[in-house]
């Protein structure tokens, strides 16, 4: 984005550090006080509209469910990093790669007859040639159905990497680092609201360092039919005595009115394109007017557009 951001993108994201936090710090106070209300992960990814939430954790709640809705895997995205797996939890952690649940809700009646409930990943795993296998430590035989349910776990460890000598830590898959940023989100979540409404590449999402601050944003509010023309004013209501155009009064001043059809800026247009050497005929409408491919927008031909705007 290179400078320009969406407000609420950055809310979302700074919001969103408290559940990086949430798992970075197991001992803190405020971390205890939440598990013990909201109970195993603190509610985080569970209906924010639940009555028993405070008004703030549900909001910090509600924030990563509404990035999950614009199309980025946030709340999958905090993942654990196993090292020696002295600090995970074998059954309740979420642990082996590519497994978005815990092994407790995946083979509950396995875990039934498990004899230590709270088993670290160490003490239930050993490394072997072709990946972990178990070390296992049933209350009762296993037999019947229950030897095709834990078939099927080995299986899963047996794909998994080797334990190691690291600690055992948290990642963040949205970013090569492993670490959460919340630039990095907010840079996500941009590219998403700035740029939703328009062709990938148009104004609203590009921020051009070349030209002055002001003229990228009132280009991209523009794109986003935020600039208070009559029309607008009135639609936000706003009494007013006529919405039409003061410059031809013909029609009512709109943002595809206003800065591309008026019989005033509509001249302008062409005597950029004779300018620019462009033959192709003026697309109709201010945002066509941007996004047309014709014009091949680089920096230099952006200064240009933003002189006539």
């Amino acid at each position: 984005m290179n400078g320009s951001f969406h407000l609420r993108a950055k809310n979302l994201s700074l919001l969103s550090k408290w559940w990086w936090r949430y798992k970075l710090e197991p001992n803190a106070l405020w971390r205890k006080v939440i598990h013990s209300l909201y109970g195993e992960d603190g509610g985080l990814g569970l209906n924010s509209d639940e009555r028993r939430f405070s008004p703030t954790w549900k909001q910090i709640n509600k924030c990563g469910l509404e990035i999950d809705k614009m199309g980025i895997p946030f709340t999958a995205s905090i993942s654990r990093k196993v090292g020696n797996g002295n600090e995970l939890l074998f059954w309740f952690d979420k642990w082996l790669p590519n497994l978005n649940y815990n092994l407790k809700g995946l083979f509950l009646r396995l875990f039934t007859l498990e004899n230590t409930k709270d088993a670290t990943v160490s003490e239930r795993v050993n490394n072997s040639s072709c990946g972990l296998e178990g070390n296992w430590c049933w209350s009762s035989r296993i037999r019947g159905r229950l030897c095709s349910e834990l078939q099927e776990l080995e299986a899963l460890l047996s794909a998994a990497t080797h334990l190691s000598t690291l600690l055992d830590s948290w990642k963040w898959d949205l970013s090569t680092t492993g670490k959460f940023s919340v630039k990095r989100l907010s840079s996500l979540c941009d590219h998403v609201m700035l740029g939703s409404n328009l062709v990938p590449g148009s104004l609203s999402s590009c921020w051009v360092p070349s030209i002055p601050k002001k003229v990228n944003i009132f280009i991209w509010k523009i794109c986003m039919n935020r600039i208070l023309t009559l029309h607008n004013l009135e639609f936000r209501g706003v009494a007013l005595l006529t919405v039409g155009c003061p410059l031809c009064d013909r029609v009512d001043e709109d943002v595809e009115h206003l800065f591309s059809n008026c019989s005033l800026s509509n001249p302008i247009w062409r005597g950029f394109i004779s300018w620019w050497g462009i033959t192709s005929p003026l697309p109709s409408g201010i945002l066509n007017i941007i996004n047309s491919p014709c014009f091949k927008l680089g920096y230099d031909d952006l200064n240009k557009l933003c002189l006539a705007a």
